[in-house]
Order: structure tokens, then sequence, then C-alpha cells
């Protein structure tokens, strides 16, 4: 697997629609959660049209792990101040040894961003199709 970045139709800003993260189907993976500023983040992951919720609380971190299902898996971020955070347009995917990936980027409120590049909330999911238990 090559390092690849995932382009959506938007401006380079970022918006706030979900994104696809291409986790291969029926793979484990962990999604963590980073949360920078002083309120309740949420992450709704959803795969296969399933919706689950992972709530970050204030300056802290989460970390909870995933199986993939058919592979489909989409994230969006919630504040519980202004709702639907954006996130950037284009996301690095990253090789991870042999047969996994990662694919790391950061949220930012939709309005009123007193410091923007997508620092509000770092989100981490990484997966390796192959790992010995």
């Amino acid at each position: 697997m090559r390092a690849a970045s995932m382009k959506r139709g938007a401006g380079a800003e970022g918006d706030t629609s979900p994104r696809t993260i291409p986790v291969p189907g029926n793979t484990n993976f962990t999604v963590t959660l980073i949360n920078n500023e002083e309120w309740v983040r949420t992450a709704d992951i959803t795969i296969d049209a399933t919706v689950n919720s992972l709530d970050v609380p204030a300056n802290s971190a989460v970390t909870k792990q995933f199986t993939s299902g058919s592979g489909e898996v989409t994230f969006s971020i919630k504040d519980s101040q202004y709702g639907l955070m954006k996130m950037p347009v284009d996301i690095a995917l990253t090789p991870l040894g042999e047969s996994g990936g990662v694919a790391s980027f950061g949220t930012e409120k939709p309005v009123n961003e007193l410091r923007s590049g997508y620092m509000d909330v770092f989100v981490h999911v990484a997966w390796d199709t192959v790992i010995n238990t």
C-alpha cells in the first residue's frame, strides 16, 4: 500500500461532510480522538450504515477498536457548542507495515474559529489486515 490522498469535491478549506476512510473489509481498526479544547466532541463512526458514537471529553483523549464489516467506514465529528465540525478535504493515507494503513486528520469548529488549522480535535485511524494475537 502506498501513501495516498483522498480528495473531495469541496474547496481546500474543508467542510462538514462526512469523510470515508478506506479500511479493508472485516478488519479491526483503532480510532483515537484527542480533544484540545474545553467542551465535549463526539465522533460518529458509521460502519455499514450503523452509527457508532464515541465521545471525547474536554482536554482529553479516547481510543476504541472497531471492525470494518464491508469496509464502508465514514466519520463525522460534532462539537457540543457548534454542531458538525469541519474536516480537511484531503486526508492522507500512510502505509502501516506490509498490510495496514493510517489516516490522520484534524477538525475545527465550523464558525467562530479563532485559530484555524484543524487542531480542535485530532483523529487517528489505524489498521492492519494481518495481526497475530
